[in-house]
């Protein structure tokens, strides 16, 4: 298991490497678990780089999160 965590881990590190500016360990850690339990990050990278770490970003994941369970996803 602690393997396939690595294996998700750095997916993501790969995925994210665009993230300007860089993403810290904490949030690598964080987009993990959502890679992991959704199977991807979806647009993060493209919004992360137009919105940086600000409401404005959270308020859109939110709004994202509230779309796909609208839709019936989890």
């Amino acid at each position: 298991m602690l393997e396939e965590i690595a294996d998700w881990k750095e997916s993501v590190r790969k995925d994210t490497a665009a993230c300007v500016p860089p993403l810290n360990e904490q949030q690598i850690d964080a987009l993990t678990i959502i890679k992991y339990q959704y199977g991807g990050i979806g647009n993060f990278v493209s919004q992360w780089n137009k919105y940086g770490n600000t409401d404005i970003l959270k308020d859109v994941v939110k709004n994202i999160r509230k779309q796909i369970i609208a839709l019936g996803g989890e």
